[in-house]
């Protein structure tokens, strides 16, 4: 079996046992201002999909601290994401390829790319969710941008640490307006990072087309009863 099935197989597994958990528990960690959260478990996709209809934040964010026996699932989201390292080391698995991730480094995820950030040790870092809506109001289509997997810039690490403080602040106008300021400076510097002509499109998140609409499945029909044969069905239609 190639490691992109095993790969799929994992996200599908660990998407079933993830909804199986939600049905009886509620302990989930909420995002509040006033703080970075620290997810008690792994983020879903339906709790990425949802902040940007309840907030016109240009991004959100949570800190995170993964350890070796640490259970995860894989997810992905139509918004762009990095990923800080501040403490520790682990890896960063994005359409079923292992990259390592260590601190000091800056991690990009595009749109709809499948990830899971882990650990063997242990390992602290930062996620910055930007809102799709607000980088394509600023001529930015992250879909379209390819950028460097990995980045090690001390200015945009400098212009997260500010992102970072004026999250923490109460809520108000100038606090909007300078996280919306701050996440354009992050969105330009990243554009120093861009790899390829605007329109490629990876070919490996082409693959896991089969995975997302079973996902999809499983997350609208996880009440009834599901077998191999129609998740395979399902996956190959």
């Amino acid at each position: 079996m190639s490691k992109y099935k095993k790969y799929a197989l994992l996200i599908i597994y660990g998407k079933c046992k993830e909804y199986n958990a939600v049905l009886y528990t509620s302990n989930n960690t909420i995002l509040q201002k006033g703080g970075i959260p620290t997810e008690t478990r792994f983020d879903t996709y339906d709790r990425y999909e949802s902040y940007f209809s309840l907030s016109d934040s240009p991004c959100v964010l949570f800190k995170n601290t993964k350890k070796e026996k640490d259970d995860g699932c894989a997810n992905w989201h139509n918004e762009p994401e990095l990923q800080l390292c501040t403490d520790g080391e682990g890896y960063l698995v994005v359409n079923g390829e292992e990259y390592p991730f260590q601190k000091g480094y800056i991690a990009v995820i595009h749109p709809d790319e499948i990830h899971y950030t882990g650990s063997h040790t242990e390992i602290t870092f930062i996620s910055i969710i930007l809102n799709d809506s607000f980088c394509r109001n600023a001529d930015i289509d992250c879909s379209k941008l390819p950028f460097r997997r990995f980045i090690r810039d001390e200015n945009m690490q400098s212009q997260i640490a500010d992102i970072i403080e004026i999250w923490r602040e109460p809520p108000s106008l100038s606090q909007k307006a300078r996280m919306q300021i701050g996440v354009l400076g992050i969105l330009v510097k990243l554009l120093e990072y861009r790899t390829e002509p605007i329109g490629s499109v990876s070919k490996s998140a082409h693959a896991f087309e089969p995975v997302k609409r079973t996902v999809q499945y499983i997350r609208t029909h996880y009440a009834e009863k599901m077998t191999l044969d129609r998740l395979s069905k399902v996956a190959l239609t």
